[in-house]
């Protein structure tokens, strides 16, 4: 079964802000504010995990210059970038998305959690991951 943005790109029916071979961004069905734009992997890969190195970067590069775009186009003050991914992420559509969200100092919602995780480790978890990512350089 495709994903719901395999579908889009197949069936050429999204709102398309731009079509690339690697990356492309479009409008959601239901915006958080006015440009509020999804850039996906034109091919399908489920999550950060799953995607390559060099497929991440060019779609982190077109996450960039849509934000640029915001900024000038659209005169906002700033940008959220936001993304889950994997099954305790809230991710809703398995195939890796970033939601670009203009933002303006008058727009009166906000993007950033208000909880903090209850979710404990016994361990330092700066130290683990200080620890695991210099004992692997390869990943």
């Amino acid at each position: 079964m495709d994903c719901i943005f395999c579908c889009l790109i197949r069936d050429d029916s999204a709102r398309w802000v731009i079509r690339g071979p690697v990356a492309t961004a479009f409008a959601p069905l239901n915006p958080l504010a006015p440009g509020h734009t999804l850039v996906i992997p034109t091919s399908h890969y489920a999550d950060i995990f799953d995607t390559p190195p060099e497929v991440l970067a060019q779609t982190m590069r077109l996450v960039q210059r849509l934000a640029g775009k915001m900024r000038t186009a659209l005169n906002a003050g700033g940008v959220n970038i936001l993304s889950a991914s994997g099954p305790g992420s809230e991710q809703s559509v398995p195939h890796l998305h970033f939601h670009v969200v203009p933002r303006w100092s008058d727009d009166s919602f906000s993007t950033w959690p208000t909880q903090q995780s209850r979710h404990r480790i016994a361990d330092d978890p700066v130290t683990q991951l200080a620890n695991a990512m210099t004992a692997n350089h390869a990943t």
